[in-house]
């Protein structure tokens, strides 16, 4: 699995890549963000570990330039920064993960490798679903129904589909966090009404409605 570190710590990034292919990752890195985009065109990694304090271009333009140009990739940051508002952002702009600095190798890798299932999960032999109004195409994150199509991030999508698999039924907020994220991340509750209002968004023109049962979860209605 290729994974690239952005990071202008030279010790730090030097570390995270020693460490990285010690565990047997195909690894790489970036001290600024101009040099991490023109890493990403060129060797299209799968994930991104990304420092949020860069030089020339800082970690939230890069975050949501690398989440521009694909979906897929999965993107953990890795951050001094602690404040529940920084947090949201980075999940608001696509990343799948964020640890904060200092942190524990060993954690880092656990978290690597469970986004790295994941990814793989999505990519499954069955790449459309076909249902009466709607078609979902699982590779390229696309929906479509009543002639409108909307493609959705990751993390929207991986959301969205277990609505779907429940459509009808009330999935509570802790297995939300649970399927998307894994029991082992300490992720706030908060984080999921900010990804049920981008997914309304772009299903409002599908007509497909997401409703909130206060205090409980939220159910899908097709």
């Amino acid at each position: 699995m290729k994974i690239l570190v952005v990071e202008d710590n030279e010790g730090l990034r030097q570390l995270l890549e020693l460490e990285l292919l010690h565990y047997g990752f195909d690894a790489m890195s970036a001290k600024t963000g101009v040099e991490a985009l023109k890493l990403f065109k060129e060797q299209k990694p799968e994930i991104i570990i990304l420092d949020i304090m860069l030089p020339q271009l800082d970690g939230f333009e890069l975050l949501s330039s690398f989440r521009e140009r694909d979906a897929n990739v999965g993107i953990i940051v890795l951050s001094v920064l602690n404040t529940k508002e920084k947090r949201l952002k980075a999940f608001e702009l696509g990343a799948d993960d964020y640890m904060t600095k200092p942190f524990d190798v060993e954690e880092l890798i656990a978290r690597i490798e469970a986004l790295g299932r994941r990814i793989r999960s999505n990519f499954t032999s069955e790449e459309t679903i076909l249902t009466d109004p709607l078609h979902i195409n699982t590779s390229m994150r696309e929906l479509e129904a009543k002639g409108e199509q909307v493609r959705l991030t990751k993390l929207e999508f991986d959301i969205f589909m277990l609505l779907y698999k429940n459509a009808g039924e009330v999935v509570n907020k802790e297995k939300l966090i649970e399927h998307i994220w894994g029991r082992e991340k300490n992720i706030s509750e908060s984080v999921i009404p900010v990804y049920i209002k981008y997914l309304r968004e772009k299903l409002s023109s599908l007509d497909i409605e997401i409703d909130t049962v206060r205090g409980i979860g939220y159910v899908l209605k097709i």
